[in-house]
C-alpha cells in the first residue's frame, strides 16, 4: 500500500500526464474544432482588422474561440489561408487579389469559399494642387512620375499591380513602397523629387483616413484625382474576372470619380469543419450591419 504522500504524487503526475495528451490532442486538432479559429485580417488602422475584430466579438459571443492576427493585407491573407502549414483559416481579401489568386494557385478554388461581401474598396488617387498629375492618365505620360502604394502586399499595391497588368500604360509610372503620409510631406515641401508623385490609397469610400483628411484641410496643396473608365484600357485584372466598378464615392463634401473592388471573408474548408463553417456564416448572416457599417 502506497504512503498517502506518494499516493498525492502518483495522482498528481496522472493528472498531469492526462492534461498533457489531451494538449496534444488539441494541438493536433483542426483549426476551428478545439484549437482557435484563426482569422487573418489586416494592418491595426485598416478596414480589414476592423472587420475581423467585429467578427471575432459576435464568434465569441456565440461560444466560439477566435484569434485574429495582423497581416500586410490581402497577398499576405491569402497565402497564409493556402498553406497547409498555416493555421490561419479564415481571411479578409480584395476580390481582385482573390481573383488573382485564383489563377496563380489552381487548387485554392476548390478549398476556399467566399462566405461574405463586407463592402466596397475603392481607389483614392491623390496628387499635388500645382502638380502635372491632373489625371490618372497622366501617369502613363508624364516623365519621372511615381505612385506611392504604400506597405508591400497591401490593398494600394495589390490594385496598382493590377492596374498595370489591365492597362500596360500605366508602368511609366514608378511604384514605391513609401507611405502616403510621407510623400505628401515631399509633395507639400517642394521636393523635386515628388513634384509627379501620385498617392494610392484603397479604402472604404466614407472612410475619412489621415491622407484624404489632410487633402480636405488643405485644398491649395492637394487634389482629388479622378479615374474615369477613359482613363483604363479594360476593367479586369489577370484573372479575367469582374473586380471592379466605377462608381462616384463622396468623402464629405467631396465627389470623386474612381473604381472600386469588394471587400470579402473567405474560408478553408480544408482547415475548418462544416460545424464551424455554418456557425461562422450565421454570425456573418445576422450581424452584417454590426460586422460591415453602411457607407
Amino acid at each position: 500500500m502506497y504512503p498517502r504522500r506518494t499516493l498525492r504524487t502518483l495522482l498528481l503526475f496522472s493528472l498531469a500526464s492526462l492534461l498533457l495528451g489531451l494538449g496534444a490532442l488539441g494541438a493536433g486538432a483542426e483549426p476551428g474544432a478545439t484549437s482557435p479559429l484563426v482569422i487573418s485580417g489586416g494592418h491595426p488602422d485598416g478596414n480589414f482588422q476592423a472587420v475581423a475584430g467585429r467578427i471575432r466579438t459576435r464568434l465569441v459571443q456565440a461560444g466560439v474561440d477566435v484569434e485574429v492576427r495582423e497581416s500586410n493585407g490581402s497577398l499576405q491573407n491569402l497565402a497564409e489561408i493556402s498553406n497547409p502549414e498555416s493555421d490561419v483559416a479564415v481571411a479578409l481579401t480584395q476580390a481582385d487579389a482573390l481573383y488573382q489568386h485564383f489563377a496563380d494557385v489552381p487548387t485554392a478554388d476548390a478549398d476556399l469559399e467566399v462566405l461574405a461581401d463586407v463592402g466596397r474598396e475603392c481607389a483614392i488617387l491623390i496628387a499635388g494642387a500645382d502638380g502635372p498629375i491632373r489625371s490618372a492618365a497622366d501617369l502613363k505620360t508624364v516623365s519621372g512620375a511615381t505612385v506611392a502604394v504604400g506597405r508591400e502586399g497591401g490593398g494600394p499595391a495589390v490594385s496598382w499591380a493590377n492596374l498595370v497588368a489591365m492597362d500596360p500604360g500605366y508602368a511609366n509610372a514608378e511604384a514605391v513602397t513609401v507611405d502616403a503620409m510621407e510623400t505628401m510631406a515631399r509633395i507639400k515641401a517642394g521636393d523635386p523629387s515628388a513634384r509627379a508623385a501620385g498617392v494610392l490609397l484603397v479604402q472604404r469610400p466614407n472612410r475619412v483616413s489621415p491622407a484624404v483628411q489632410t487633402v480636405l484641410s488643405q485644398p491649395t496643396h492637394f487634389r482629388f484625382v479622378d479615374m474615369l473608365p477613359t482613363d483604363i484600357e479594360a476593367a479586369k485584372p489577370a484573372g479575367e474576372q469582374p473586380a471592379y466598378e466605377f462608381a462616384r464615392v463622396t468623402i464629405r463634401s467631396v465627389t470623386v470619380q474612381t473604381y472600386c473592388t469588394r471587400a470579402l471573408v473567405v474560408v478553408s474548408t480544408a482547415k475548418t469543419t462544416p460545424e464551424v463553417r455554418s456557425e461562422l456564416a450565421r454570425v456573418l448572416l445576422e450581424n452584417e450591419r454590426y460586422i460591415a457599417p453602411g457607407e
